[in-house]
């Protein structure tokens, strides 16, 4: 039998919700006023919140990155050297000259 079939796993009293949320540090997300929880539908719910908060993350990260990326390039092209554009970078983005070096050569 498949866990998600399995009535005794499939519907958990809240306190123990609550309990396996405390020692997991695993945000379940379940209607709190409910006595009984559904767990598969809990889990499934965090794991599709995680993944949208991972998403939402990796857009952000790519978006400043690539405009950190532009911000070199552009200062390289206006005739600053490789280093005077890690500087400039660096300094305006708030970033270690080595963050931007490594950024720029994975690019």
């Amino acid at each position: 039998m498949d866990l998600e079939e399995d009535p005794g796993y499939r519907r958990v009293d809240r306190e123990t919700v609550e309990l396996i949320g405390v020692i997991t540090k695993a945000e379940l997300v379940y209607n709190e006023e409910e006595e009984v929880v559904d767990m598969c539908e809990a889990i499934r719910q965090m794991l599709l919140e995680a993944s949208e908060k991972g998403i939402t993350q990796g857009l952000s990260q790519g978006l400043s990155q690539g405009e950190l990326l532009g911000s070199y390039q552009t200062a390289v092209d206006l005739g600053k050297t490789p280093e005077e554009a890690y500087k400039y970078v660096s300094a305006r983005y708030n970033r270690t000259e080595k963050e931007v070096r490594e950024i720029i050569e994975k690019a």
